[in-house]
């Protein structure tokens, strides 16, 4: 049977009678649709169905949202959003333990331009990552793929801590980038192809908010282990209290890469590839997970399993194919599955909404990164008599890189930034529902461009902090919202792809901000500070052309 003829059909019928005597759905669904005797089977018949689409036998025609609704919201979404959670914590630590380091590793000698680069390059391999994760994701699935991209996140993480210079360092943090940046556009599709409509936004909120807690464990491992003199020699190398944040930063990253193992793959991306029978078996964990039971009430008629339309290669074709050859013609394939999806991105109707996306990650990319990886420079220079508007001392002496290190109020006071945050997450989950995501995408830019402003004309350093805060506070609101449109406004066969694009450019932003401030703080602080709020101004400008996606089923 041709995988675009295949039409999904939820049958309720009883475990123990014939399919005449069955208990139908009835109004409304999620009343009666399973209960402790009632059994289900998803059955494929011919016509044009959509795959997100289930119809009983009584003519009531159920969607994929309905069918999560039905099964119920439990335990399994709850340990899902820890792991999931974990993920999105544990690339908030790596790409927050570079400025960390940054006024710490002294025995790496980092000129200013060199400590831009090292901030700039984890972007660079985060925007790399970012289209080949994603892409693999819509064609190879969510799960393997996330925990690939963990695993690559944490492993360069490590070796990157026993590095014997810059180059060395750099080289390990790009790679590092390559996780991170597949992991963000995947984890988002992962989590939100398991939740219904009822839940889908303040539980995405939900996730997003582990971004906040990310940077408080970075910021908080820092102020307790950076400022100490722990360690000792290894090799040619001091392995330091530096090296040893770098080290324990990883461990996330390998926690959820081990959980994700006994996690099932996304049923909504099965069905989009046709594979009924893997779906139904991760409909069952789901099910059996949160109704606390050995046995699910989800089964499936025993028909053969079709693959979707395009699929790599035949059962007799793999046996025929030496290895080499097999690996070649799958990456082609799926190669050319992700360069076909993303330009389907810029056709309607997707191109207007890609195109306001693409503006907004840019945007927000650029003056949240550029200016939150250098609040810890920002707040030594400070402290060594600097500021923007007392351009008589801007060419102050260097302390010694030592005296940084061990100075606890830097990473107290970035502590204090990452945990300002804490209300704009609440704020964000009790109204993401209720006014809709792009009004706070919308209000939480165009904030955060005023706050940003003010922060060239404070000249003490309790100013800068407080002004750090609530930019802090502000703009995770936004990002909140975006991580609940990004995967809303398109299909399964484009979540992530569109999101890893979108992460694309927003890493081009990374990095660009990141060069910018290292080039121009030592200048005059102000003309990046400036910049960064007109990036944050045009942004909020272009979201309010974006649709409205509260509480819509996914395509």
């Amino acid at each position: 049977m041709d995988s675009e003829d295949f039409r999904n059909r939820w049958t309720p019928v009883n475990d123990n009678e014939e399919m005449g005597d069955a208990n139908s759905l009835n109004d409304p669904l999620l009343k009666s649709s399973l209960d402790d005797v009632t059994a289900a089977r998803i059955v494929g018949s011919s016509g044009s169905g959509d795959k997100s689409t289930l119809t009983s036998t009584n003519g009531i025609t159920m969607s994929y949202d309905d069918l999560l609704q039905a099964i119920g919201y439990g335990k399994f979404h709850y340990i899902l959003l820890l792991v999931c959670g974990l993920a999105v914590a544990a690339d908030a630590v790596e790409i927050q333990a570079v400025s960390f380091v940054l006024p710490s590793a002294c025995d790496l000698k980092l000129t200013d331009v060199q400590k831009g680069w090292l901030t700039a390059i984890i972007f660079i391999g985060m925007m790399f990552g970012g289209y080949v994760w994603g892409g693999l994701a819509d064609v190879q699935g969510r799960r393997n793929i996330l925990r690939y991209a963990m695993l690559v996140n944490g492993l360069f993480g490590l070796i990157s801590a026993f590095s014997p210079n810059f180059g060395f360092f750099a080289f390990c943090r790009f790679m590092s980038g390559l996780g991170v940046g597949g992991s963000m556009p995947v984890v988002f599709s992962y989590f939100t192809e398991f939740q219904p409509k009822s839940h889908r936004g303040s539980m995405i909120t939900i996730l997003a908010c582990f971004w906040m807690v990310g940077l408080i464990i970075a910021a908080g491992l820092a102020w307790l282990i950076i400022p100490h003199n722990i360690g000792g020699p290894l090799g040619s190398i001091f392995f330091g209290s530096w090296r040893i944040f770098v080290c324990v930063s990883t461990f996330p990253c390998f926690t959820v890469a081990l959980c994700l193992l006994f996690l099932p793959e996304s049923p909504r991306y099965y069905l989009e590839v046709g594979k009924l029978g893997k779906a139904v078996k991760s409909l069952q964990t789901v099910e059996k997970w949160n109704r606390g039971s050995l046995k699910s009430t989800l089964h499936l008629q025993s028909e053969p399993e079709t693959e979707a339309e395009g699929s790599i290669t035949s059962s007799s074709d793999r046996i025929s194919r030496n290895k080499f050859t097999t690996i070649i013609h799958n990456c082609r394939s799926s190669a050319g599955k992700v360069l076909h999806a993303s330009k389907e991105l810029f056709y309607r109707p997707y191109l207007r909404r890609t195109l306001i996306l693409l503006n907004i990650w840019f945007t927000f990319s650029f003056g949240y990164y550029g200016l939150t990886l250098w609040f810890p420079e920002l707040f030594k220079k400070f402290a060594d008599g600097s500021t923007c508007t007392n351009r008589e001392i801007m060419n102050y002496t260097k302390p010694p890189c030592e005296l940084n290190a061990n100075n606890t109020e830097i990473y107290f006071e970035s502590f204090l930034t990452s945990i300002s945050s804490l209300p704009g997450n609440i704020l964000t989950v009790l109204l993401i529902d209720r006014i809709g995501r792009k009004i706070i995408l919308v209000t939480s830019m165009g904030c955060s461009g005023v706050a940003v402003f003010f922060i060239w004309l404070v000249n003490r350093k309790s100013d800068i902090l407080i002004l750090s805060c609530v930019f802090s506070g502000l703009s995770i609101g936004g990002w909140n919202a975006l991580d609940v449109l990004g995967p809303e406004l398109y299909p399964t066969h484009l979540r992530s792809t569109s999101f890893g694009l979108q992460s694309v450019l927003g890493r081009i932003a990374s990095v660009l901000g990141n060069l910018v401030f290292a080039q121009l703080i030592d200048v005059d602080c102000a003309l990046p500070i400036m910049l960064v709020a007109a990036n944050l101004a045009c942004g909020a400008i272009s979201a309010i052309w974006l649709p409205n996606t509260t509480k819509i089923s996914l395509s």
